[in-house]
């Protein structure tokens, strides 16, 4: 399935758009509502919670009495720590069973206040944030919910600030106008990237690439999400580096609308990476590509991965610690980054190439066409290499 996180500040209108993916059928996964349920009466967390912190923290009924546990939850550092480690492995049982609830489904949502705060971003294949300027979120916190101006302005500041919102989360949405807007917005967002993203991933489908087109890129935010969502879903099988690499890497370079990784990996044949990097969004791509162009005999095969998201076109090529490859991809990296000449030079070659496939769908003649473009490069990286006596 494509999971996808749900954020915004409070005050943005995230109940808003949540009913909006539920009108078109997809499952949501409320935390603040799972939150509530952990703490139920005959819940295991309400029982941990009342032995933690003494029977006042129930009431006559037996239930939760949350006035009493935040005072003595949130009375020192060492108490608010007895509190997560109790709540927050409840929360995130509670949360697989009801994702896994929705196996049949395409596409499932979890809504999460604080996605942002606790760093789960790089958890879903995509993070959506319903954008709302903090004065504007403001206004709406004491007209409409009748909340004290000082109040209002504490809870806001409790959060994380519009740009690091912006930052981490690949889709904004802007509710700061009426509802049509913003509905508008979804809709498109939906059908155009959202349900071809999660058809891709059943299929194990490669995203389709725009036409031969070269801009100035270079892609920051985009990179540091795509980072970390990497690291997250391996995080337990020896990714030992990832590098950005390509001309989308060096900015004002013209390059495709293409993100290009180099993945290290110890083990680039382990049949989990495939699992691993489903839940960051990509599948595999066809084809190996060789670590070593001299004389056309590979040395090392690359195994190749796409992304299945329509919205962002990125290609991951993963090899075993070592390889020429990556070697090579960060060492041209840092030439063009570095040599105003070599920049030069190498985007006037670029240009041309590109003038002679302007417009085509298939890359494949475009890439192939560069390959004497990247080749001198290669040769000349690692001639000192090749010219050492066998013995050394």
């Amino acid at each position: 399935m494509l999971r996808i996180g749900l954020t915004g500040g409070i005050g943005a209108g995230k109940t808003t758009v949540a009913q909006l993916f539920r009108e078109r059928g997809v499952p949501v996964v409320d935390a603040d509502r799972v939150a509530r349920e952990v703490v139920e009466p005959g819940m295991p967390a309400l029982a941990a919670l009342a032995h933690e912190f003494g029977p006042a923290v129930l009431d006559a009924d037996g239930g939760l009495n949350r006035a009493e546990l935040a005072s003595r939850a949130f009375a020192d550092q060492a108490h608010t720590d007895a509190l997560n480690a109790i709540m927050h492995p409840a929360i995130a049982a509670r949360s697989r069973e009801l994702f896994a609830s929705y196996e049949r489904s395409s596409i499932v949502v979890h809504d999460v206040p604080l996605l942002v705060e606790n760093d789960l971003a790089p958890d879903y294949q995509l993070s959506v944030l319903v954008d709302v300027p903090a004065d504007i979120r403001l206004e709406r916190l004491v007209a409409g919910r009748g909340l004290d101006p000082a109040d209002a302005q504490a809870r806001i500041a409790r959060q994380a600030d519009d740009e690091t919102r912006r930052a981490v989360c690949d889709i904004h949405l802007d509710n700061a106008g009426d509802l049509s807007r913003v509905t508008d917005a979804f809709g498109k967002i939906f059908d155009l990237r959202l349900s071809p993203f999660a058809e891709n991933l059943r299929l194990g489908l490669a995203a389709a690439r725009g036409p031969v087109e070269l801009r100035p890129r270079s892609w920051p935010a985009e990179t540091a999400r795509t980072v970390a969502r990497i690291r997250r879903a391996t995080a337990r099988l020896g990714l030992s580096g990832i590098e950005p690499s390509g001309p989308g890497a060096v900015a004002d370079l013209p390059a495709l609308d293409l993100m290009e990784f180099h993945l290290r990996v110890d083990r680039p044949a382990d049949p989990r990476l495939e699992v691993a990097l489903e839940q960051a969004g990509f599948v595999p791509a066809p084809g190996d590509w060789s670590d070593d162009w001299e004389d056309g005999t590979p040395v090392e095969a690359l195994r190749r991965f796409a992304s299945a998201d329509p919205g962002r076109p990125t290609v991951l090529y993963v090899g075993e610690p070592g390889s020429r490859a990556f070697d090579f991809a960060v060492w041209l990296r840092e030439l063009l980054r570095s040599d105003a000449a070599e920049r030069a030079s190498f985007a006037g070659q670029l240009a041309e190439i590109a003038d002679e496939h302007a417009g085509a769908d298939d890359w494949g003649g475009f890439v192939e066409d560069c390959a004497p473009l990247i080749l001198p490069a290669y040769r000349s990286r690692f001639r000192a290499e090749r010219s050492r006596p066998s013995g050394d």
